[in-house]
Formats: structure tokens, sequence, C-alpha cells
């Protein structure tokens, strides 16, 4: 069998085993789906089909390595073991790897697109809730105006260049459309990646959508998405404007905000601009930057929304972080390393993340754009020192110590425990020995240049 049947066979073994954690009756007939296809692909042999639309390389490894630790955490948090949950939760795991893998334009825009609908389920599934309809109704309609303005971008391209397959995407300089295609396949993908000025469905959405949801929206799309933004090698100033304004707005947007989950969807728009402007190096320097900040922001986020559940947060107003060291000193110890290192306060893990972008963005001559940067994490260290301000030093109002008698608050399971202890203890002590994530990131990247 080839690597592509491989892959194929790895991800029916995830559905089996996604779809017998909610019953077990259906594990027998996968086993028996399993048992067949291997039998077909061992008659059939190796076949080429996919070779003009799959790649495989060291590089799409490391990125689908990446969103398999990510749907991990998204799993673990899943708390309705259902069946139909489980699978939407596959079939976008599914969406990402196949966005990461293929080398069609067309096959990335079907990914997009299975990607799109599997998250507009999960956004709108709750019912009865009018703010996660309203979110699952906003994320539907900008998906599937961005999937137009891609897919228009991908017509002219054809048009222009008679071909799909990434490998021969040369932009034409002395063509004018040429930067009306390259801004438009960007701007397509800007609205997956919430990169400002097509950002403002992100707080709504991250508002609505149950709190797994959450995660899968903050890790999965921009994981994938971002390794497409990278493949097709499009460096322009729409890039690099796209970068500064993301981080100036997502950090002046959070000055604001009174909801946790609000605020984690303005940081998630800061951090996205700090990523892009890893990438719009174009070298090996910026992307391993880049990847290296990926991986650090994605254990941050599952982090947080792991302690979210478990912090006594009924509405997830940041009010109700008063007192929280009086009431658990340990959720409160973790709660202050997680909001810390998203500030990029050092020597956390966040401040290792910003530091190799910056150093590498200062080293190729964007000066401006890292001072930008600089000024933004100066901002953001305030309202994340303001929070754990509250933690430690202000007291819980009456209404909140009688809401927390009412109704107290579950305790924390142990292997939430185990699961925060040990990423609490990763943002602790990475600065002690970053070097097997700079590793990591940099076997990963070194087949891109």
């Amino acid at each position: 069998m080839n690597e592509f049947n491989y892959e194929l066979l790895s991800l029916f073994c995830l559905l089996i085993f996604l779809v017998s954690l909610s019953d077990l009756s259906f594990f027998w007939g996968g086993l028996l789906l399993l048992i067949g296809g291997l039998m077909h692909m061992s008659l059939v042999g190796g076949s080429s089909w996919h070779s003009e639309i799959w790649a495989f390389d060291h590089w799409r490894q490391f990125v689908k390595g990446l969103l398999l630790f990510s749907s991990l955490g998204v799993w673990y948090l899943t708390d309705r073991k259902e069946i139909n949950t489980f699978l939407l939760l596959f079939f976008t795991i599914l969406a990402s790897l196949t966005l990461v893998s293929c080398d069609h334009l067309l096959m990335i825009y079907l990914s997009l697109e299975l990607q799109t609908f599997c998250l507009f389920i999960l956004i709108s599934k709750n019912r009865g809730s009018m703010l996660s309809t309203e979110a699952g109704l906003k994320y539907f309609i900008l998906g599937a105006i961005s999937s137009g303005i891609f897919l228009l971008g991908v017509c002219l391209h054809y048009g222009m260049n008679l071909g799909f397959n990434l490998t021969d995407f040369v932009w034409t300089g002395d063509s004018p459309f040429s930067d009306v295609i390259n801004g438009l396949i960007l701007i397509a993908l800007f609205f997956k990646l919430t990169v400002v000025p097509f950002h403002f469905w992100a707080p709504d959405v991250y508002e609505g959508a149950s709190t797994e949801t959450v995660v899968l929206i903050a890790t999965l799309p921009k994981i994938s998405v971002l390794t497409v933004v990278v493949q097709l090698g499009l460096v322009s100033h729409l890039l690099v404007l796209a970068s500064a304004a993301s981080m100036v707005l997502g950090t002046l947007g959070a000055l604001n905000q009174t909801k946790i989950k609000r605020l984690m969807a303005y940081n998630g728009i800061s951090h996205v601009g700090f990523m892009l402007m890893g990438v719009l190096l174009a070298n090996s320097h910026g992307i391993q930057a880049t990847y290296v900040y990926m991986m650090i922001y994605v254990l941050m986020v599952i982090l947080t929304f792991t302690i979210v559940l478990h912090s006594p947060l009924k509405k997830l107003l940041i009010v109700e972080f008063s007192g929280l060291h009086k009431e658990n000193p340990t959720l409160a110890l973790s709660w202050t390393v997680i909001l810390l290192s998203i500030a990029g306060i050092p020597p956390l893990a966040g401040f290792i993340s910003k530091w190799l972008v910056l150093w590498a963005a200062f080293n190729f001559k964007f000066y401006l754009l890292s001072l930008i940067a600089i000024i933004c994490s100066m901002m953001a260290g305030g309202y994340y020192l303001r929070i754990v301000k509250m933690i430690y030093f202000q007291k819980r109002s009456n209404a909140l110590v009688w809401e927390s008698i009412l109704s107290p608050t579950r305790s924390v399971s142990s292997s939430s425990s185990y699961l925060i202890s040990l990423g609490t203890y990763g943002l602790l002590f990475m600065m002690l020995n970053p070097a097997p994530w700079v590793l990591i990131s940099h076997w990963g990247t070194l087949y891109l240049y």
C-alpha cells in the first residue's frame, strides 16, 4: 500500500474510534468495514490517481500532527457523548487534514466548504439559545461569502494559468489581474483566520458557541488555513497591512470586553497578526517562528477553555474572577500562569513565541511592524494584569457570593487536574529548554525552503 492508502486507513480508524465512544455497538460494524477496506486495498494495489492533488512530505506530516493534537484536546472537552457530535468532529478533522494535504485549488475549496458546514452545525446545535442561533447564522452567511470570493479567485487564476495545481501556482506580474486574484484568494482565507478587517464575526460566534466548539474554531481552522497561506507563498503588501491591523485592533478590541469568550476572540485576532508577521517573511526563519508560535498558542487555548469549564464562572463574566484565590488557590494560580503567558510576560511560554517572531522580523528589517507588535504586547499585558489583580486583590460582590453559595461548582476531575497541571508546568518551565519545540518546527518547515 502507498502513503495515500495508509492515510485513508488511519482516518477510518479514527472514525471507528470516535463513533464507538458514543455507542459500542457501532464498533463491530466499523471493524468489519475496516477489514473489507484492507482486503480491497491489498487486492487493488497501488494507484496513482491522487498524485496530482495529494502531497506527502515532512512539512505536511508536522502540520497534521499539530492538527491531531488539537483534535485530541477538543475531543477531551466534548461533554455530550453523542454520535452526531463525534461525526461532525470527525468530518471537521477530515476537512482540516485534507486542506493541509492537497495540492489542488478545487480540493482546497471543497475542504473549506466541508469544514465550514460542520462548524456551522456545531455552533448552532443549541437550538434553545438565541445566541447560538445568531452565531451559527453569522458564521454560515459570512462563510458562504468567503467561499464565493475564493472560488472567484480560483476561476480567474485558472483563466490566466490554465491549471489548479499549487506546484504550478505562478503569478504573472505583468498581468493587471494578478494583484486582483491574489487579493481575492487572500481575503477569502482571511475570513477563516479572523484577520482584520474580516474578523467581525468572531466575538459573536465565540460567545454563542459551546466551549468545546470555541476550542475547535480557535485551533483547527487557523492551523489548516494558515498552512494554505504558507503553501501559496503569496507575499504582498496586503499581508503586511493585515498583520499590523490584526495586532492593533485585536488588542484595542479586547480592552473593554466584559466576557471571557469575547476577550479570547479578540486575543485570537491579535495572535493571528503575530503569526502573519512570520509568514510574510517568506523564509525558513519566519515560518519556523510562526509554527512555534502556533504550537504554544494551541496549548494555551486548550488550557484556557479547560479551566473555563472547571472555574466558578456562571455567566463567563470577567468580574467573576474576583477573589478566586480564596475559593480555589490552585485554579487561581493556573489562571495567572495562563493569562500572563497569553500576554507574553517573561519567562513564560508566550514570551518565547513572541520573541522568536519579533527576532525574525527584526533581523529582516521589518522595524515598523516589530515596533507595532511590541506596543500591542505591552497594551495586552495591561488588561491581562487587570484580571490577575481581580483574582488576588479584588473582593467578590455580594451577588456573586450568594450565587456561588446557591449553585456550587462541580469539583475538578482527576484527568482535568492532570491536564491543567501538565500544561501549566509546560508554560512555566518551557523557557528552561525551548529547544524541542524549535527543533520540531524546524524539522517540519525544513522541506519548504
